[in-house]
């Protein structure tokens, strides 16, 4: 899950890194719109808000099962 979490992380990482790649040099005359580099950018911003969350999650639940695990050694 950590890894789900880690790839979203990434590819946000990467569309951001894109649409700054446009504002120094236009790859191309269809990406140099500005609402296509907002979607970039907000896409990016989501992908790595989303990655974040999860990697969250993965950890609460890993937590959560320490003390049941911790309670059966102890049995």
């Amino acid at each position: 899950m950590i890894m789900v979490g880690g790839l979203f992380a990434v590819v946000g990482y990467l569309l951001l890194l894109f649409s700054g790649l446009q504002e120094i040099s236009p790859i191309s005359a269809a990406f140099t719109e500005d609402s296509v580099k907002m979607w970039f950018k907000l896409g990016g911003v989501s992908h790595i808000l989303i990655g974040i969350f999860i990697s969250l999650v993965a950890i609460i639940r890993t937590l959560s099962l320490v003390p049941h695990r911790l309670g059966e050694q102890l049995d």
